[in-house]
Order: C-alpha cells, then structure tokens, then sequence
C-alpha cells in the first residue's frame, strides 16, 4: 500500500526543418512583421513602403528621449556572428536597434545553442518568429558594397565612413 507510482508524458510535434527551409520562411513573412511592430509606432504607416517605415523608426531611435540627439551613429556592415560581412540583414521585431547580422548565419548558430537570444542586445528577441529582415540594413549592403560600415545620421540618410568624415571636418572648419 504505498503511493502510486505518477507518470507524466509530454509529447511536442514538430516539423524539422532545413536552415534554407527557415531563412525562406522568415524572408517571406518578414513584410508583415516590419508592419505589426514598427507600423505601429511610425505615423502615416500605412502610406509607407517597407524601407520608408524602418527609415522612420531609425529617425526615431536617432532622437532617442529627446535630451540627447545623436549626430551620428556607426552601423557596422559585418555580422556580430561570424565577423563576416551580412547577405541577409535581420533582427528582432522588437529590437530596438538598428544594427542587424545575418540570416543565415544566425540560423546555424542558433540551432546549435538552442537560443533564441539577440546577438546585438541579448534580450529573447531573436525568435525564428520574431526575425525581421531590415529594408534599411538591406539598401545600404546594397549601396555601399565595398564598406564595412556606414554612418547614419539623423536624418535617416546613410553615408560612407569617408564622406562623413569629410562632412563633420567642413563643419569643423565652418565652426572657427
């Protein structure tokens, strides 16, 4: 007569799927993410095309709490990863960064350490879910082909590191 003995069963059904299988799948549904998370916060959303929304919310991130405006920020062109420069520009939906790493890259790492944390922020950002691909990251990959890096000033508008350096020694010389 003792206790008897108490079995739990837990079954979890999944389809497996192939890195190439995921990054198809977070390409194709990552149109309507950009509009659910970032839409939400930028006005006239609607009327936006995807570059123009993650445009807006980088105007947004750049003014930060309204104490402090940067004048620039640096975004780096190389996956956090693999060090290696990004094809495929993704982050969190919920991010609230503008710096990106690779799709790809992100899926193998991932898969091998069960972790769906962002490489960027390290918040439970990054799940397969949750992936955006950036239109913004994307245009200046596409733009700046031979850089490892841009400069994003607030405006939006993205320049090379050498042109920006230029640009904030003229104002230097126009400042004297």
């Amino acid at each position: 007569g003792g206790v008897p003995d108490m079995y739990v069963v837990f079954v979890c059904h999944g389809r497996r799927r192939t890195p190439e299988q995921l990054c198809a799948r977070i390409r194709s549904t990552s149109e309507a993410r950009i509009r659910s998370e970032l839409g939400r916060s930028v006005a006239g959303a609607a009327t936006l095309d995807m570059l123009g929304i993650e445009t807006a919310f980088v105007r947004r991130l750049m003014r930060a709490s309204g104490e402090i405006e940067m004048e620039s920020l640096q975004l780096s062109l190389r996956c956090p990863l693999s060090l290696g420069r990004i094809q495929v520009p993704v982050r969190g939906a919920r991010c609230r960064h503008v710096q990106c790493f690779d799709l790809m890259k992100f899926v193998e790492y991932a898969s091998m350490v069960n972790s769906d944390n962002c490489p960027v922020c390290s918040k439970k950002n990054a799940r397969f879910s949750d992936l955006i691909v950036s239109p913004f990251v994307q245009d200046a990959l596409r733009r700046y082909p031979n850089e490892d890096e841009v400069v994003l000033l607030p405006s939006g508008e993205i320049k090379p590191p050498t042109a920006a350096a230029s640009l904030a020694q003229a104002c230097t010389v126009v400042d004297r």
